[in-house]
């Protein structure tokens, strides 16, 4: 696992805003005020597996077949800006990997990964925002 910013702590108001730029859904209770985190790079399998999601689990497909409407709502947004060249924030994470904010995001990018790789190039790689400090 690489980091790409280790000298670089994130405050937890620095995380929120981010969180908040062009993102439909984001979960303002991942953190508190004195939580710190740094930025690193995951790949999609091992976050995804950490996380207890099999096959697909958590895309927009599996959000289409179970009829989620909300949940496949806003990742097909999300889907569409990474389609489109966009840049998302980063997935918030606790110490243990476990999510804390971007389920949404992280469907997005699976759905590209499992699904759409011949259409799409994605690496697997996902910028994270990993607390350091509760």
């Amino acid at each position: 696992m690489k980091k790409l910013k280790s000298f670089e702590n994130f405050s937890y108001s620095d995380v929120l805003k981010n969180q908040q730029i062009g993102n439909p859904a984001y979960d303002l209770l991942f953190s508190d005020e004195n939580a710190e985190f740094e930025l690193e790079e995951i790949n999609i399998d091992k976050l995804r597996k950490i996380n207890g999601f099999e096959d697909d689990d958590q895309t927009l497909s599996h959000f289409k077949e179970l009829g989620l409407d909300e949940d496949e709502s806003i990742t097909q947004e999300l889907f569409n800006k990474i389609v489109d060249g966009v840049e998302l924030s980063p997935i918030v994470v606790d110490e243990n990997y476990k999510l804390l904010d971007g389920r949404h995001r992280l469907a997005a990018y699976s759905e590209l990964y499992y699904f759409y790789g011949y259409d799409f190039y994605f690496d697997g790689k996902l910028k994270i925002y990993k607390r350091i400090q509760k």
